[in-house]
């Protein structure tokens, strides 16, 4: 295969190989690459290859203005299983890019959440401070969490500061209906009880609205204490709800 000086390194980024980059860079006198394989990094972050990934960025001008401008409808996918924190680590702590890049943490969050790697998704989340992309994402990680019925990663995501703010009641609804679609009975019963709490933690009286799937419930003041029982789950994929209030 005979490749010209721009497609050598996309070739090189793609196969992770740290010796055929040390040789590339070798025999271009250490010339910068360009800038253009900031699109193309998740590539590299895929292979795992921290080494790799650390020489990579040593050669290529990091203009985070330029990458975001660019890569924000930028798709990109992982194959492999999860973002581990060293690769995370490196990123953030040595180059200051995992979040400079936007589909690269966007992605690595969703995807370590999907992969429950529950290290990495609360390495992203401690060190993340774009607050209005994260209110996007949640719903997203959420999503993911009821599919799979994982609820050491919810717990997980709704405890962490900066989550908090964004754990609106609508949210959880779509996060239930997701649950009872995949017949995810005890992650419906945690995510219930999750919001009595929350909203029984309130100063005053709340109002609870039930989420779409049993929506024939009444909306009640939470000032009294609830009981929710969920049924089981019949062929129609319709969870038959019941609830009990005790005043």
């Amino acid at each position: 295969m005979c490749l010209n000086d721009k497609e050598m390194p996309t070739y090189i980024l793609k196969h992770g190989d740290i010796d055929v980059l040390q040789h590339y860079l070798t025999v271009t006198a250490n010339r910068m690459l360009p800038r253009d394989l900031l699109l193309q990094l998740h590539l590299a972050v895929d292979s795992g290859n921290e080494q790799f990934v650390r020489l990579l960025l040593q050669h290529i001008h990091i203009d985070l203005n330029w990458a975001w401008f660019n890569a924000n409808n930028f798709n990109i996918k992982f194959k492999q299983l999860g973002v581990r924190v060293g690769m995370l680590r490196l990123l953030h702590e040595e180059f200051n890019c995992l979040f400079g890049l936007r589909s690269l943490w966007e992605v690595a969050l969703t995807h370590s959440v999907r992969c429950n790697m529950v290290d990495s998704v609360q390495y992203i989340l401690d060190n993340l401070t774009l607050n209005s992309e994260l209110y996007n994402m949640l719903p997203k990680c959420l999503r993911r969490c009821a599919k799979a019925g994982n609820i050491n990663m919810f717990q997980l995501i709704c405890s962490t500061p900066t989550c908090k703010q964004f754990l609106m009641d609508n949210l959880f609804d779509a996060t239930i209906d997701v649950a009872v679609d995949h017949t995810q009975e005890q992650f419906v019963n945690m995510c219930i009880n999750f919001i009595m709490a929350k909203e029984q933690s309130q100063v005053g009286p709340r109002r609870f609205s039930m989420p779409v799937w049993c929506s024939h419930l009444p909306t009640v003041n939470i000032n009294i204490q609830w009981t929710c029982c969920i049924g089981q789950h019949s062929a129609s994929h319709q969870w038959p709800p019941f609830a009990t209030m005790t005043l």
